[in-house]
């Protein structure tokens, strides 16, 4: 679910534009959709991270399988990031 709304989040804010490219009511949904699109974002970081944590303890699959969505997680993060950082989209 929270994979779906970043994705989402995303290409609103990208169909939209950049707040730097729009004005008006375009650069204040852009900025909402942003907004949104990084705190859940947030939110999924912290989320892996805890999950890894309580999965180190048990160990096993429940760790590996934990490893792997934490890196999923990790690889959709710094997709969107070097999306912003390099302004392409």
């Amino acid at each position: 679910m929270g994979l779906t709304s970043v994705f989402l989040l995303g290409m609103a804010a990208s169909l939209i534009g950049l707040p730097a490219e729009t004005a008006g009511a375009a650069h204040v949904a852009g900025i909402a959709f942003l907004a949104a699109d990084a705190l859940i974002a947030l939110g999924l970081v912290i989320g892996a991270v805890m999950q890894m944590r309580a999965a180190a303890r048990l160990g096993g699959r429940l760790r590996s399988r934990a490893i792997v969505g934490a890196t999923g997680i990790a690889v959709a993060s710094a997709a969107g990031i070097l999306t912003l950082v390099t302004k392409s989209g």
